[in-house]
Formats: C-alpha cells, structure tokens, sequence
C-alpha cells in the first residue's frame, strides 16, 4: 500500500502542466528523428515548442505550480535549443554551453529564479544592470523582454528554416535576412543576460566560500 508521501509525489507527477511536458519531450524525440525531412521537424518542434505556452498557463489555471514543474518546463527548452542548434552551425556548442551553464545557475532559486536573478543583493555587492533589470522586468512580459524571449527560442528555428529554403516560399532572402537579425539581436541582448546570471552566480559561490 502506498504511503502519503507517494501519492503526494504521484500527483505531483501527473499534475496538468507536468503531462503537457511530457508530451513536448515525446514530441521533441519525434522531430529529432524526422531531422532529415525539414518540414515534418519544424512542424513537431514549433508545435512542442507552442505547448509552452500552455504548461504556464495550466500551472496557474489549476494551481498546480511545483518545483519539478519548473525543472521540467527549463530542461525541455534546453533540449529543444540543444536539439536544433548543433544542427545549424558547427560552432552551436558554445551557445549550448552557455545555456546550460545559466540553467545550473539558477537551478537553486527554483521556479522563482527569474525574480531571484533581478534581485539587488547589496549585502554581497551583486548589483544587476539596469539593462538586466529592463529585459527581466515583469518576468519578461513587456517589449523587450518579449523581443529577448523571442530570439532566444526562434533564432535557431529561424536560421534552421533558412537554411533548408522554408523561409523561401513565403518571404523575400532580403526579407528573411532582417527577420534574422532582428532575432539576432533579441539573442544578442539574452546572451548579456546569461553571462550576468552566470557572474552572479560566481560572486554568490565566492562570498560563500569567503564567508565560511
């Protein structure tokens, strides 16, 4: 018979926006294996890539916010990116990196991490930019921190799709080309806002280690 605290992991486990994970996963290994067939992968991506949407939304909707909720939602869009960027340029490994290296850092403030990330911390003289503050700002909900989101998940998607001739049959190259550099500069300004999370994290471990 199971106890409490197994059912109470159970459910957590199957809450709605859990399930929806899920199904992004199994649909982001069904993509990675139609990566040969350049539409069929775009279409399984963006649509496992749009169920984000509905994770956060679910969460709230049915108050079924939890730390692994979070954990799993910021997983799968690194796998997502990690899937997609090391098959557009030789070099990608270094913007995985970075991804990943920003998601260990802010691992331990949890689901609340981008609250924690924009958080003054005079007391150990960590002072986030007021760009940072600007990007950040309502959790990303405003102008620019939407341009920021959007280079982030589309950049590679869009450079993906370039480089398999989709963008041609709907848009000019010109136009193509400033559609990617705009996203560009999006995931330009995120890339900023990684490598502050990451020195952030630096200076905590440091003053840590100062301090005992």
């Amino acid at each position: 018979m199971k106890s409490a605290r197994d059912r109470n992991i159970e459910d957590v486990l199957l809450y709605i926006p859990n399930l929806i994970g899920y199904a992004r996963l199994c649909l982001l290994i069904l993509a990675y294996f139609c990566m040969q067939l350049p539409a069929y992968f775009l279409i399984l991506y963006c649509i496992s890539i749009s169920l984000d949407l509905f994770d956060g939304w679910s969460a709230r909707k049915f108050n079924q916010c939890s730390a692994f909720g979070a954990w799993l939602d910021v997983i799968i869009d690194n796998m997502s990116r990690t899937c997609i960027w090391t098959n557009v340029c030789t070099w990608s490994w270094i913007i995985v990196s970075i991804e990943w290296t920003t998601f260990v850092c802010n691992h331990q403030a949890g689901a609340r991490w981008k609250e924690d990330s924009s958080k003054t911390r005079p007391e150990i003289e960590v002072m986030p930019p007021r760009w940072v503050l600007k990007i950040m700002e309502n959790g990303f909900k405003t102008p620019l921190g939407t341009w920021v989101i959007l280079g982030l998940h589309c950049l590679p998607v869009w450079i993906f799709a370039m480089q398999h001739g989709l963008t041609d049959h709907f848009l000019s190259y010109a136009t193509s080309v400033i559609v990617c550099l705009l996203l560009l500069g999006g995931r330009l300004l995120c890339l900023g806002c990684e490598l502050w999370c990451i020195k952030k994290h630096i200076i905590e471990l440091l003053n840590q280690d100062f301090n005992n």
